[in-house]
């Protein structure tokens, strides 16, 4: 089972405080539409669109957005729109919870593979590495979310997303802290 703060109350906001940030991948990010475009989409068609599966992501449908997205072509112009939106949505699944341990690790796999496709390519995506960073930290791999949250660090951010990939970290010292290993060998001294 992946690490839950109290409640889940730090990670959730958190993951609030992360989600409207802007990335250097524009098109990536799900597009303004009025609400009235949202309410005419929420049942999408079968084999639904890249726009149609923004939208039910934007309007908190991550579920059915992930249907859509996993029926979508991963080449062409849209690859990394698909491929963010498709690490996006199972990444909010993770966070809204409710999921068994099988069903969250698997769709974490898929977050982080997602991700990391659209950097082997574009590895100046901040955001990217950023949400693939938030991955690691789900499923407990915190040397990875480390490593990824340093790189992102390493850039110009907003005060905002810097303080709260600090609160990441910090949220990784108390986990490593609080999980101690504490060992000891019986061993003959070889120290003559």
């Amino acid at each position: 089972m992946t690490f839950r703060m109290s409640g889940g109350v730090l990670i959730a906001a958190l993951a609030l405080w992360l989600l409207p940030w802007a990335a250097s991948a524009q098109d990536a990010e799900p597009p303004e539409l009025p609400p009235a475009a949202v309410q005419e989409t929420e049942q999408p068609s079968a084999g639904g669109t890249l726009d149609e599966a923004r939208i039910l992501l934007a309007s908190g449908n991550a579920e059915a957005a992930l249907a859509i997205l996993r029926t979508l072509p991963r080449d062409g112009d849209d690859r990394v729109s698909v491929l963010f939106q498709t690490g996006m949505a199972a990444l909010v699944l993770v966070e809204v919870g409710g999921l068994s341990e099988k069903e969250e690790r698997a769709l974490l796999d898929e977050s982080i593979a997602a991700f990391r496709a659209i950097l082997v390519d574009r590895p100046e995506l901040v955001r990217v590495r950023l949400e693939l960073a938030r991955a690691f930290f789900y499923k407990g791999q915190d040397g990875l979310a480390r490593r990824h949250f340093e790189l992102v660090l390493g850039g110009e951010l907003p005060l905002t997303v810097f303080l709260n990939v600090r609160r990441f970290m910090e949220a990784m010292r108390e986990r490593k802290r609080a999980t101690g290993y504490f060992g000891a060998a019986i061993a003959p001294d070889s120290n003559l």
